[in-house]
């Protein structure tokens, strides 16, 4: 895909929980190679209204692209690591995760604990290989969130926004375009501690 839809998810990665892109990408292709296409993507804020939207018109595309600020200390360094082993979904009904398919975080948010964390339930029919160049850019100027019209998420890792104005400066690559897959967006919960 050389050219962005109309309205999609926008995702920046970087390091996180301690471990850089390469090892996050390979977990997820994991994830993904042993679910027949399913896995998790964690989202640190909440999504619903968007996501909403988003699925309301069809396909429901995610745009992934690289960070270009420094990963923050507690990102590179965090004092836990946690995997969710239960989820809720949208409506607020229990979601099984399926088998294989996981999502940890840093532990810790704001010298809390965390009792939940947001993510994406993506799925893609090719290998997660991130790639640098080749796919489509994003100007985040040029973006607006879809539910409120205003600012394109540029100081959200995560956000649901659609096309909007000219084009102006596209510094972001398209690293990996997958979807959303049903139940879309939900809330993890029952954190354990892997690290």
């Amino acid at each position: 895909m050389d050219t962005l839809p109309r309205a999609f998810v926008w995702q920046r990665f970087g390091v996180e929980s301690g471990s850089d892109p390469l090892e996050i990408f390979g977990d997820k292709e994991t994830q993904r190679r042993d679910s027949g296409g399913l896995f998790l993507s964690g989202a640190g804020n909440a999504l619903g209204p968007g996501i909403r939207a988003l699925i309301a018109q069809e396909p429901s595309p995610v745009m992934v692209s690289p960070m270009q600020s420094r990963p923050k200390r507690i990102d590179r360094n965090p004092p836990s690591v946690v995997s969710w082993q239960s989820a809720i979904d949208l409506d607020g009904q229990p979601w099984a995760i399926p088998q294989g398919v996981k999502c940890t975080s840093r532990g810790h948010s704001a010298n809390a604990i965390k009792a939940k964390h947001n993510a994406l339930v993506l799925r893609s029919a090719e290998r997660l290989v991130p790639i640098i160049d080749g796919r489509a850019r994003i100007d985040p100027d040029a973006l607006c969130n879809i539910v409120r019209k205003t600012g394109g998420g540029g100081s959200q890792t995560t956000a649901v926004v659609e096309r909007r104005g000219l084009v102006v400066d596209p510094r972001y690559v398209v690293g990996l375009v997958c979807e959303l897959a049903a139940p879309y967006f939900v809330e993890l919960r029952d954190p354990v501690r892997v690290g």
